[in-house]
């Protein structure tokens, strides 16, 4: 019995790695006037609505 679920063509037969060899991370922030959330990204992260 086959127990493999099909979700979506793109991620179906896996998540390849991306991204590049030279990322120097960064910070996001959001648009909020008052206290802003701000976010520091280190290394490649993946992210998916899968």
């Amino acid at each position: 019995m086959n127990s493999a679920v099909s979700i979506h063509p793109a991620v179906d037969q896996g998540v390849r790695p991306g991204g590049a060899a030279d990322f120097a991370g960064g910070t996001l922030q959001c648009r909020c006037a008052d206290k802003p959330v701000k976010v520091r990204v280190g290394a490649q992260t993946a992210h998916n609505h899968v």
